[in-house]
């Protein structure tokens, strides 16, 4: 086979997003056998019903006859099979917060079987949480085949030089960063639905705590607020990374990572290195770490400065990144390749 055409699709809000990218990237190295890309990215989640109805009615007019398509969610229905041509349906299986929420819902003993995922021939499930998730929530079609491939994203993380590549950018940036521990602080959510202690905390009560050669990045607006009453002695020791750098490049270098963000957990668990859950919205990600692993939970922000920073995984954290990450996986970019047929 050669020539192939390989159609992107995501059609739930969340764009290309950074392992489609990755894969794109990979895949763009061959021009003459993936020769044509085709993007199809939107939003039929909207809540306004004419958008969303027309978003739809447009991707079937998309999808139509298409060959070889890769998505990071079920943005490709089981019901639109018939309307495919011939060619492989891969699925990155990322693990976004509607994951976490159904879990939550298997462990309450309210199993359901989703059929959501039928269109796809072949899902990269990414880690033995969302393998387990698959076997036990979704109906897996006979001829369906389940790969325990590491996702992009969390690939890449393992990747020396990809590292290096952006350490140097970080440092650039921060200079005084180079040398320290680093400290990620990295929150998403309905500021309207943000939790009230974030908005008294106090970074240099925190510092003051933190004692010791560390650096604190974060995209928080609050904590960038809080900063600007931090002394010179303790303000070359922050960051504010929002439009300076894409805040994920922070999981390539940073040494413990709190975030209320499980496609972030999920994928730095694959460096096994310490993470913590925070509590900031109430998403599905925070209630499964609460419930799930505890120890790992912050309920509030004023438990960070009680974090140790030696940079040692407890047993908890351990088991957290045992289940988000294979042992030995297999590497996305090949088993894609792979199922395409060049390999």
């Amino acid at each position: 086979m050669s020539g192939e055409t390989i159609t992107f699709l995501s059609t739930r809000g969340r764009g290309l997003g950074i392992d489609l990218a990755l894969i794109k990237s990979y895949l763009s190295k061959n021009p003459e056998r993936y020769p044509e890309f085709r993007f199809y990215l939107n939003d039929e989640t909207s809540s306004n019903p004419m958008a969303a109805y027309g978003f739809h009615r447009a991707k079937r007019g998309f999808c139509e006859g298409m060959t070889n398509a890769i998505c990071l969610d079920a943005s490709l229905e089981a019901r639109m099979r018939r309307l495919l041509g011939e060619g492989k349906r891969i699925l990155l299986f990322v693990p976004y917060d509607y994951q976490y929420k159904n879990m939550r819902t298997l462990e309450s003993g309210r199993q359901r079987s989703r059929n959501t995922l039928a269109a796809f021939d072949y899902v990269l499930t990414g880690s033995p949480f969302s393998e387990r998730l698959l076997r036990q929530s979704y109906r897996i079609r006979e001829d369906q085949t389940l790969i325990p491939a590491a996702l992009p994203f969390a690939w890449d993380l393992l990747q020396g030089e990809r590292r290096r590549q952006v350490e140097k950018k970080i440092y650039g940036y921060f200079p005084e960063a180079r040398g320290k521990k680093l400290v990620s602080v990295l929150v998403y959510g309905d500021e309207e639905k943000k939790r009230r202690d974030w908005e008294e905390f106090s970074l240099r009560e925190l510092f003051r705590q933190w004692e010791g050669d560390c650096f604190l990045f974060t995209n928080s607006e609050l904590l960038m607020e809080r900063s600007f009453s931090l002394s010179s002695r303790y303000r070359n020791r922050f960051g504010y990374i929002n439009r300076v750098l894409p805040v994920q490049d922070m999981l390539y270098a940073t040494d413990i990572l709190i975030t209320n963000n499980g496609r972030f957990a999920a994928s730095y668990a694959a460096r096994k290195k310490p993470v913590w859950a925070c509590g900031y919205n109430d998403n599905s990600f925070e209630k499964y770490m609460a419930a799930d692993y505890p120890s790992m939970f912050l309920n509030s922000v004023d438990r960070l400065p009680e974090l140790p920073l030696a940079g040692e995984c407890s047993a908890e954290q351990e088991r957290f990144c045992r289940d988000m990450a294979y042992e030995n996986p297999q590497s996305p970019y090949e088993t894609v390749e792979s199922l395409l047929g060049h390999v």
